[in-house]
């Protein structure tokens, strides 16, 4: 059993399934204790308890790897995040507070727990976590390219099910163009720095601009209205130029440098020593002796 799942978490792509899906369905497993304490006091949590989960799950994952994973955390990369992430941060900021009918104080806060939650939350599931671990299995050119586009797309389509709790399916499909692209944008920032910080900030920012519509937050972040057509090749466009810029984030000069920087996470080991070890552990687990 032990050696089926090991073959399992080192196939890249299932493993990175499992991760993200995994993740969800832990989180939402403890959506219960929410729903729980809304029951007993009538204190609604926007997201805390998501955001504390999904941190410990993080945690899990390095503890479960020690001594060889360093984290995902680090003050790393912060260059990276301002050539790459901030303009379509403020590209998406900027659209997002054009459009918004302001509430109060009330929302204010509600934005800003329910961005943290989803910024937290988001990168953890569809970077984190499986990046991380496809880091671990192997890391050359090629599998650099694919971690990136997976992520994307996974986290882009994902989108689309925001149609079954009420979303509009017009503006879900703009959802999951601009946000296939930006997904790629984040995962290709994450890899090219091994900090995750950068991309829940970037997502923090886009999505707290958007939450500050008070119909937004009281719809608990379902895009209810329709999108025009004008709007939706406009988001396609904005969704084209963070991919364009996640290309060119991982361009083929700078990988050497993103394998020198996931052997370091890693504890300075490549996959071949990695890979060895596991060799070494199995061998000794079945030494009879």
């Amino acid at each position: 059993m032990k050696l089926m799942i090991k073959k399992i978490f080192n196939r890249p792509i299932l493993a990175y399934v499992i991760f993200t899906a995994g993740s969800m369905i832990i989180s939402n497993i403890f959506d219960i204790i929410p729903a729980v304490l809304e029951a007993f006091t009538g204190i609604r949590d926007p997201g805390v308890t998501q955001i504390v989960v999904c941190f410990l799950m993080l945690l899990v994952f390095k503890l479960c790897n020690r001594p060889y994973f360093r984290g995902f955390l680090s003050f790393r990369g912060f260059k990276t995040f301002l050539i790459y992430l901030l303009a379509p941060v403020l590209i998406f900021s900027f659209i997002n507070v054009s459009n918004a009918t302001f509430g109060g104080v009330d929302t204010i806060i509600k934005a800003i727990i329910m961005a943290l939650s989803a910024g937290v939350a988001e990168e953890v599931m569809f970077r984190g976590l499986g990046i991380a671990n496809w880091m671990r299995i192997r890391r050359d050119d090629k599998a650099i390219v694919q971690s990136m586009v997976v992520s994307g797309l996974i986290f882009g389509l994902m989108h689309i099910t925001n149609v079954f709790f009420g979303a509009n399916l017009l503006t879900s499909v703009g959802q999951v163009i601009y946000a296939i692209g930006l997904g790629m944008l984040f995962a290709a920032v994450y890899i090219r720095t091994g900090n995750l910080w950068l991309g829940i900030i970037a997502h923090f920012i886009i999505d707290f601009t958007a939450f500050l519509d008070a119909g937004l937050v009281a719809s608990e972040g379902v895009m209810t209205q329709e999108i025009n057509i004008p709007s939706l090749i406009f988001t396609g466009i904005i969704g084209i130029f963070a991919g364009t810029l996640a290309v060119i984030c991982l361009r083929k000069k700078k990988r050497p440098d993103i394998t020198a920087l996931w052997d370091n996470i890693w504890s300075g080991r490549s996959v071949e020593d990695l890979a060895g070890l596991d060799s070494e552990i199995d061998e000794v687990g079945s030494d009879p002796a």
